[in-house]
């Protein structure tokens, strides 16, 4: 009992004795308790967040500096460009871009070695022109009856996306062979067809913007997919790559 008493009235001088305490002593133990605040760094403002970045106009540019795919061995994610995927990049005719932001038709033939990830940046330029127009519509033609190419080949796009900033990329969707931004841009895979007849149907299901033709001397009939696709596409805007490893006749 009467330690309880001690402490009881320990506590009552302690408050009497601060609201005693005179004005400028209140100020000066406020300034202390402040100064103490800011430099264990409590009380301090958040940062303002950064400011989202810039979708690049060029598309080399967004290319070789966001766009990244996984290695075809180790699956790390490679970013940059080879020396000849940046020479085609510089010398291009389709993936062309006027001032005020609207397309100039190109169409560009490319013969490559293996390994230097032209197909990657063709699909890069694509999705890089997807996510700046609406409603473009652009397809990626593979060899017959190579799964073992389409399901990498998404896997990589996929990939690609997913690694770019949600600020440009938000709200895409993925069903089967196909990406659909919420812009109403799609992308989508399709095999060149065993026979004539059915590759002369691709690309006719709708209007086609931006046509790419990947291995395209291993084609069956090439010359058939290239008459359909090419009348689907506008002939003001569109834009057609075809990419082949060499040696390449067709």
């Amino acid at each position: 009992h009467v330690l309880s008493s001690t402490i009881s009235l320990s506590r009552t001088s302690a408050r009497w004795s601060a609201i005693q305490m005179p004005a400028v002593d209140i100020r000066r133990l406020r300034r202390g308790r402040a100064a103490e605040k800011q430099r264990r760094g409590l009380g301090a403002e958040w940062p303002a967040s950064p400011a989202p970045p810039v979708l690049p106009d060029d598309p080399l540019v967004f290319t070789r500096d966001w766009a990244t795919w996984p290695h075809i061995e180790t699956k790390v994610l490679v970013h940059g460009l080879s020396p000849i995927t940046e020479d085609y990049l510089q010398r291009r005719t389709a993936f062309r871009w006027r001032e005020d932001g609207s397309r100039i038709a190109g169409a560009d033939v490319v013969l490559k070695p293996r390994r230097v990830y032209m197909t990657s940046a063709v699909v890069a330029c694509t999705i890089h022109a997807l996510l700046r127009v609406p409603r473009l519509r652009a397809i990626c033609v593979v060899q017959v009856g190579r799964d073992d190419i389409v399901r990498p080949l998404m896997a990589s796009v996929l990939s690609m996306i997913s690694e770019l900033p949600a600020e440009w990329t938000r709200g895409w969707a993925h069903a089967g062979h196909e990406i659909r931004f919420l812009n109403g841009s799609t992308w989508a895979i399709v095999t060149a067809g065993s026979g004539e007849r059915v590759a002369s149907k691709i690309g006719r299901s709708g209007s086609l913007d931006i046509l790419h033709l990947t291995e395209t001397a291993e084609y069956p009939h090439p010359e058939a997919i290239y008459a359909a696709c090419a009348s689907a596409l506008p002939p003001s805007t569109g834009w057609i790559v075809s990419e082949s490893t060499m040696p390449a006749s067709r």
